[in-house]
């Protein structure tokens, strides 16, 4: 089995519990897509759908990075808002879709009641669009893109990337690739150039390899469609 019990102690009840992980030790990248998901080999669980953890007894959620990681003040809108209306749901078992689905729109909640930065909701919006792709739900894949990219660009413009724990030149990446999955080209290579042109992209050698085939990508469907254009005229 590539599944454990990964014991844990909610920071904002107190409880102990026990919560579903994949084995990172059974894990081997088969694929990657362009904006990050890792496809794995001869696995029956997917990590993604695992990422969110959600105490059974008081209803907080989070990313598992961040799941310990939560200020006096959060704890405390945690206990007004959820922990004190909230009617038992256990998610620590095996997830479905739909299970990994409410887990994360528990979180995505959740993060928005404690003011949680615009990078880190970006964040739980992309892998909400993940596991939509993973069962090929194209259109919910898509309604999440677009709320991870409306995140991420805010993010870029108004947030201290670094401060937050986040890369920018990945961010910048990643909102050039959510731009081209949804339509707009030429957005997409305006911030692929941007990425490739920034002095620190040396320090992050994968996402300049893949920004640059993406302009590569980007530039050879523009030259395919002026000559399509060219022979409509002719």
């Amino acid at each position: 089995m590539c599944i454990y019990k990964k014991k844990l102690e909610c920071p904002v009840c107190k409880s102990k519990f026990e919560t579903t992980k994949v084995k990172s030790s059974k894990l081997r990248v088969e694929t990657m897509d362009t904006d990050l998901f890792k496809r794995f080999k001869d696995v029956e669980e997917h990590p993604i759908k695992y990422e969110v953890i959600m105490c059974p007894n008081c209803g907080y959620s989070a990313i598992e990075k961040h799941f310990e990681n939560i200020s006096k003040r959060g704890i405390a809108i945690i206990k007004e808002n959820i922990m004190y209306k909230w009617i038992k749901q256990d998610y620590t078992d095996v997830r479905d879709k739909q299970d990994a689905i409410k887990a994360y729109k528990f979180a995505l909640y959740e993060a928005e009641l404690m003011k949680k930065s615009k990078v880190e909701l970006g964040g739980i919006c992309l892998r909400m669009a993940w596991v939509n792709r993973l069962y090929g739900d194209i259109e919910n894949e898509y309604k999440y893109l677009d709320m991870t990219l409306k995140l991420y660009d805010k993010a870029y413009m108004e947030e201290d990337l670094m401060k937050e724990g986040a890369d920018e030149i990945t961010i910048g990446y990643l909102i050039g690739d959510i731009n081209e999955r949804l339509g707009n080209k030429k957005e997409a290579l305006r911030w692929m150039n941007k990425i490739v042109f920034d002095r620190s992209i040396s320090q992050n050698r994968t996402i300049e390899k893949l920004a640059r085939e993406k302009i590569e990508t980007l530039k050879s469907e523009d030259v395919e469609q002026e000559d399509e254009l060219q022979a409509q005229a002719n």
